[in-house]
């Protein structure tokens, strides 16, 4: 019983640490495009593959609109923007 509290908190402290991932990056978005067009040679089920193409798309929505708030280019439905 005794392990099994430690082990608990442990696990506990460790999520509590944790930083959140920056998966955003182009290297991140332009391994997961390659990694699509594998799945697609290896014969993955689509369904797993439309899981990744859904990450795809959000992780290029937020390198976009990370690259819009650089230019100072604002929309409507904007987050953050510094000129609107």
């Amino acid at each position: 019983m005794k392990r099994q509290n430690i082990l608990l908190i442990s696990a506990a402290l460790f999520f509590a640490a944790a930083r959140p991932a920056a998966a955003v990056c182009p290297v991140c978005t332009v391994a997961v495009g390659a990694g699509l067009g594998l799945a697609q040679w290896l014969g993955i089920d689509d369904v797993l593959s439309g899981v990744w193409i859904g990450g795809l798309i959000v992780s290029l929505a937020f390198w976009n609109d990370a690259w819009l708030v650089k230019k100072k280019i604002g929309y409507r439905g904007l987050f953050y923007c510094a000129t609107c």
